[in-house]
């Protein structure tokens, strides 16, 4: 299902989403039938570490679907 070009049956990335914003964003994108949102805490995915990064986006990762 799309709804303006964006494609609510999608994986969407959240970062952040236990800040004011992030809540905010998670909050939304669930309302308007989201149901496929990540959001990772920082101990799943530290922006900051290039390894946590490239591990988060592997292939096979628990939250992602095989590529």
């Amino acid at each position: 299902m799309t709804k303006k070009g964006f494609d609510f049956t999608a994986p969407t990335l959240i970062t952040g989403s236990r800040g004011m914003l992030g809540m905010a964003l998670v909050e939304e994108r669930e309302r308007r039938g989201c149901r496929m949102l990540l959001t990772p805490s920082r101990a799943e995915l530290d922006l900051l570490n290039g390894r946590s990064v490239e591990d988060y986006f592997q292939p096979g990762h628990p939250v992602l679907p095989d590529a």
